[in-house]
């Protein structure tokens, strides 16, 4: 057999494997999205074995037929570098293909049905429950609940290839607030949108998912959370963020950069009401006069926020004075909130609480707390809530003036 007829032979064997081979690799659909890259690179060992194979038989096999006892047949283990012919042409194979593009926009994610991971009990209310599963996406802006929908997305690479994948921040309002997660989403060599799965997801710790961006270098997700998810007379200065990196391991998406807990959150407030006096007496028109003398610490570690004393209590007046007030109605001005106590600052204010003299029975009690103001409204948490109340009970002896 001459160089020549080496050379058919070669090329035939090549091109008898590529057409075997090259339907193996074809991916078998969203549920091989992951394993197309690992697949293609076993194909493309495969091949170069085969290759590899007729290069070293072929001359073994000329050796033993003609008997050429200048050209020894190869050792094993010896490497050989087949120099391709000139007149052969290989044709593109699917390894060679690049991955598809998995940069989604939100218009493109909310078009048709996409696949939701489940929300399990976090997306449940006593209205139902948030719509997950193979399931229409909303966009962004959505205020109705138990709807899923769109955040926002950014693109970065999520999974085993060089491509661009696309994450994808949802959410479903259960009542004021809801879950959310980010979920990376691909496509298949057909070009359908599928999800690889849930990159991180909302708890109990870490109840706010805000924004999301690529990650520096590419590889993988940084997300902006929060502690807790500001609701109600809440203030969103309650709220502590941080930015925290999301990646695919090979296995499963794992956090890799950032804090793990929200235990540097500073206290914005750690305020203390301590009563100090409490007298009754008849005033001028015969009614009943509650003083109430108390004491307004900051027992925190750093500046407080500005604060307010709200007292009430059924039936009672209150006689309307500076400090006095709900905290969450300070940055309206309605309410002329203390300024900002420092570390181990206090001060000392009186209330007087007014109740008629034709009251058969009074209160149970007059009911006092003390809270810190947020910038935008709603008020600060407090480490230790119960030392910012307290009550003056309605004994015979306060009651009996008149």
């Amino acid at each position: 057999m001459n160089e020549f007829d080496q050379d058919a032979l070669l090329t035939g064997a090549f091109s008898e494997f590529s057409a075997v081979s090259a339907p193996a690799v074809r991916p078998l659909g969203a549920q091989a999205v992951r394993g197309e890259v690992a697949h293609r690179r076993k194909v493309r060992a495969v091949a170069l074995g085969v290759v590899a194979a007729l290069v070293i038989a072929l001359p073994v096999a000329g050796y033993a037929a003609f008997g050429r006892e200048s050209q020894a047949p190869p050792t094993p283990g010896t490497s050989i570098s087949p120099t391709p012919s000139e007149t052969v042409t290989e044709s593109p194979s699917p390894s060679a293909s690049p991955a598809p593009d998995g940069r989604i926009t939100i218009a493109q994610l909310t078009a048709g049905k996409v696949d939701v991971p489940r929300w399990g009990d976090s997306g449940k209310s006593p209205d139902g429950k948030c719509n997950d599963g193979r399931t229409t996406l909303r966009k962004p802006g959505t205020t109705t609940s138990l709807v899923t929908y769109v955040v926002e997305v950014a693109f970065a690479n999520l999974d085993d290839d060089l491509a661009l994948e696309t994450a994808a921040i949802l959410m479903c309002r259960t009542g004021e607030t809801g879950p959310s997660m980010i979920v990376a989403y691909d496509r298949d060599a057909a070009g359908q949108i599928v999800s690889l799965g849930t990159v991180v997801r909302a708890s109990a710790k870490m109840q706010g998912i805000w924004h999301v961006k690529p990650a520096d270098g590419g590889v993988g997700v940084s997300a902006d959370v929060s502690d807790i998810v500001a609701c109600c007379d809440t203030s969103v200065d309650n709220e502590f963020h941080q930015w925290r990196t999301y990646a695919w391991n090979g296995t499963a998406f794992v956090q890799t950069a950032g804090r793990t807990d929200f235990s540097n959150k500073p206290l914005y407030t750690d305020l203390k009401l301590t009563l100090d006096k409490v007298t009754s007496a008849k005033n001028a028109n015969g009614d009943r006069d509650f003083s109430i003398e108390m004491t307004i610490s900051n027992i925190g570690k750093v500046t407080s926020a500005p604060m307010a004393v709200d007292v009430w209590s059924e039936p009672g007046e209150l006689i309307a004075r500076d400090w006095v007030g709900r905290a969450d109605e300070c940055h309206l001005g309605t309410v002329k909130c203390h300024a900002a106590l420092k570390p181990g600052e206090s001060f000392t204010m009186t209330v007087h609480v007014i109740m008629g003299k034709t009251l058969v029975v009074g209160p149970d009690a007059i009911h006092i707390r003390v809270d810190a103001a947020g910038r935008t409204g709603g008020t600060i948490a407090d480490p230790n809530s119960r030392n910012n109340y307290a009550e003056v009970l309605m004994t015979a002896e306060l009651w009996n003036i008149i």
